[in-house]
């Protein structure tokens, strides 16, 4: 079934930004590098059942986090995924850290992270996930 994604992102900044592949399957969707903004939102289809995959590089630990004298990091370069809606229905947050592979939405390290969205139907599939989602008017 085709449906709907949408992914908000959050950027750091430190030496630019990290880069990120998305894909849909083995389909790349998107692919980002020096993202200027700290927030990106990303809207596509995708035909279910999928695996997404964010393909995140760019970091080098040496040179790409900052700290001030006290060793409070005061600048670094990381991707949050913040958001996610699957067929205009967004994901709980909790349920978020949960279906993410790494178990994390805050990518800080070159790393695949993964989501499993393995039904025909996406209403289907946030039922089996327990997504607890509202109904606006």
């Amino acid at each position: 079934m085709n449906t709907r994604l949408d992914c908000e992102f959050i950027f750091g900044h430190c030496n630019g930004t990290m880069n990120m592949q998305v894909f849909s399957d083995n389909v790349l969707l998107q692919e980002y590098s020096n993202v200027l903004d700290n927030q990106l939102i990303l809207t596509t289809f995708i035909d279910l059942p999928t695996q997404l995959k964010f393909k995140i590089s760019g970091k080098d630990p040496n040179h790409d986090t900052r700290l001030d004298s006290e060793g409070q990091i005061i600048a670094d370069k990381y991707i949050i995924l913040k958001s996610l809606k699957i067929g205009f229905i967004e994901v709980n947050q909790n349920l978020l850290f949960s279906i993410c592979s790494n178990k994390n939405t805050f990518w800080g390290k070159n790393e695949l992270v993964t989501i499993d969205v393995l039904d025909v139907d996406f209403i289907r599939w946030h039922l089996k996930q327990q997504n607890k989602f509202k109904i606006h008017n």
